[in-house]
């Protein structure tokens, strides 16, 4: 298996012709005031296989980690790698949408791909809370 694309977002989806459709490709949150809840992310990871793994069946993870390396979620992914009949290796278009997301601390999100146990691949989601304004002074 090989990881194309892997990539948070505002909005996504996949056809049954296997056309990805994307909107706001992100890897920051500008947050008003923390703690914050957003109301949606999509996860998406475009992932490769050989010809041979036609037919077999794989469970895949995405798991989303807070600044202090706190697992938040688990979302599991179920699929059979579909059949082909070119030489070509064969994609499957995985996307998740979060509803939701309760963020309480500004710093770097993790979420990382496991296939099984082992890790493949992780991307970031800077949470940056907005500069408060300075109290005025009586003068």
């Amino acid at each position: 298996m090989e990881v194309l694309l892997f990539f948070t977002a505002d909005f996504a989806s996949a056809d049954s012709s296997g056309k990805l459709n994307v909107m706001g490709i992100f890897t920051q949150i500008n947050a008003p005031s923390l703690p914050v809840i957003i109301p949606q992310i999509h996860i998406v990871a475009q992932l490769e296989f050989d010809r041979s793994e036609s037919g077999q069946h794989h469970i895949i993870f995405l798991r989303l980690y807070d600044p202090e390396e706190k697992e938040l979620f688990t979302i599991p992914n179920e699929f059979v790698v579909p059949t082909s009949g070119y030489t070509a290796p064969v994609q499957v278009n995985v996307v998740n949408a979060i509803q939701r997301v309760l963020v309480e601390t500004p710093g770097l999100y993790y979420v990382r791909l496991f296939a099984g146990d082992a890790h493949i691949k992780t991307i970031f989601i800077h949470v940056v809370a907005a500069a408060q304004p300075e109290p005025q002074g009586e003068g």
